[in-house]
């Protein structure tokens, strides 16, 4: 029987990661799993785990790639649990720059609406959470001094 990650990482074999370049010459799929890892060594729960191992699989405002479209969530779902798959939708809607003006509350506007959308403050930590590690895995750390710039965003939450 499978664990969850095992069928987690057949789920992204088959939906074509391995084949996708991706960060550092590397592909989609291990970009997938270096997130995973970075959140695990964190010590977040499972389903955050899981949700950074496929984050970008729906597209996001930056990474416009889309390996699974969002009328398939269902499979998703199947793959990683309704929590995980939740995060998933939510990491792919997100206008990055609108989480450097949001003051009162939890809440991010949608990247194509522009839409204001509520967050729980669990939800919104972990976004944040895998939002850091899939930067993290951009950088290498002589291009953290000077890209770190990019991580402004994240000051107003810390």
């Amino acid at each position: 029987m499978f664990s969850n990650k095992q069928k987690l990482k057949k789920f992204l074999e088959e939906r074509g990661t391995k084949k996708i370049a991706h960060v550092k010459n590397t592909t989609l799929f291990d970009h997938f799993m270096r997130v995973g890892q970075t959140l695990q060594s964190w010590g977040l729960p499972d389903y955050v785990v899981d949700a950074g191992m496929c984050h970008s699989i729906y597209g996001t405002e930056v990474f416009t790639k889309v390996t699974l479209t969002t009328g398939e969530r269902e499979l998703l779902r199947n793959a990683v649990g309704e929590k995980a798959e939740q995060l998933v939708f939510l990491f792919g809607t997100i206008q990055r720059n609108s989480l450097r003006t949001m003051t009162n509350g939890y809440a991010f506007l949608h990247r194509e609406t522009a839409e204001k959308i509520l967050l729980t403050e669990i939800e919104a930590r972990a976004i944040l959470h895998i939002l850091i590690a899939n930067e993290l895995d951009h950088f290498t750390l002589n291009a953290f001094a000077h890209h770190g710039s990019a991580f402004q965003i994240f000051t107003p939450w810390m």
